[in-house]
């Protein structure tokens, strides 16, 4: 079944604060001056295992590799977001538009919000904000993938509005096992 998301209900504005069971929360855009904190949102991310692509050892070592990579991610069709809450990342999310003339039309999303911090809302409202923006900017299609073990994961897009398009099967060794790529998607209307 195929689903269409409806432009124009954009409620975030950036820098936005969030009041959560934990605090407040200022969701704004990614600046340069935040790897050393981003660096340790991955790691965080990366010693969970089995809920981002990357290792812990792929982890780049220093703030100012982190720098020189967040440096050339800011291209032109790419944003990121980051959830700060007592100077600490507790969210990031970012999407990537279509580069080549048969992608343009799509956009691709990746979100993490680190453990104890999901389920606030801070994982909707990055991707609401980052699901407006690409729309905004010429997207029709948006789309992501996740590992088929990351269940809550999968439960959260779809409450957004994604829908399976297709699964890879066996496309990851995750902790020994393998597990399959779920790619989801939804159209513009």
């Amino acid at each position: 079944m195929e689903t269409r998301f409806s432009a124009g209900r954009m409620t975030l504005r950036l820098p936005e604060v969030m009041e959560t069971e934990k605090g407040k929360v200022i969701i704004r855009e990614m600046k340069l001056s935040d790897a050393e904190m981003l660096l340790d949102h991955i790691r965080s991310h990366a010693e969970e295992g089995d809920k981002l692509l990357i290792e812990l050892d792929e982890v780049p070592r220093s703030a100012s590799q982190e720098r020189e990579f967040l440096r050339i991610y800011q291209s032109k069709g790419r944003k990121m977001l980051v959830a700060v809450m007592d100077g600490m990342v507790v969210g990031s999310a970012d999407v990537r538009m279509g580069t080549m003339h048969k992608t343009a039309h799509t956009a691709s999303f990746g979100i993490a919000v680190r453990k104890g911090y999901r389920g606030l809302g801070i994982g909707r409202a990055m991707m609401e904000y980052m699901m407006e923006w690409a729309v905004e900017h010429g997207s029709k299609k948006l789309w992501l993938s996740v590992f088929s073990t990351n269940t809550n994961a999968i439960s959260f897009y779809e409450s957004l509005g994604f829908r399976e398009e297709c699964r890879k099967k066996g496309q990851y060794l995750v902790k020994g096992e393998y597990v399959d790529e779920i790619v989801m998607s939804m159209w513009v209307e």
